[in-house]
């Protein structure tokens, strides 16, 4: 089988966010970045430029009572697209979060310029972050949907 060229620029993209490697994100990164959030959460939306990313890894990346995990379960990639399929579980409080994400990445001139993240079973995902905010387990305080 041969290994498509983009699949070690997500090789690396992973490796730097699993490490918290500002650095290496950064020079990853196209200068215009952004990642669009979807679905209900208190992320949900678009984050725009590195360091704002970045803020949002290290936000997400300490949320919960043991943090945040994400098991990379398959990667996909193409020309300019990666996709991976993503489990992830926090455990904030008495709530705990186990989901499916798709992470897609679009990719130009081995540079990755745009992030986006979808809930897999959405209504699931914004169920959690319901009762985690009427807990007062929230990360933050919710926000409104678009």
């Amino acid at each position: 089988m041969i290994e498509h060229p983009n699949s070690l620029l997500v090789q690396h993209y992973l490796q730097a966010v699993h490490e918290g490697d500002r650095e290496t994100l950064r020079s990853l990164w196209g200068p215009t970045i952004i990642w669009h959030v979807q679905g209900h959460s208190p992320w949900q939306g678009d984050i725009q430029g590195a360091d704002q990313i970045l803020d949002f890894l290290a936000e997400i990346g300490s949320f919960g009572g043991d943090g945040l995990n994400t098991k990379i379960e398959d990667v996909m990639i193409s020309n300019t697209h990666a996709a991976m399929l993503c489990h992830t579980e926090a455990k904030p409080g008495k709530r705990v979060l186990a989901a499916d994400f798709m992470v897609i990445l679009k990719i130009l001139g081995r540079r990755i310029h745009e992030i986006t993240s979808i809930a897999i079973d959405s209504n699931r995902a914004a169920n959690f972050w319901v009762e985690a905010t009427i807990e007062g387990n929230s990360p933050r305080p919710p926000l409104v949907a678009a």
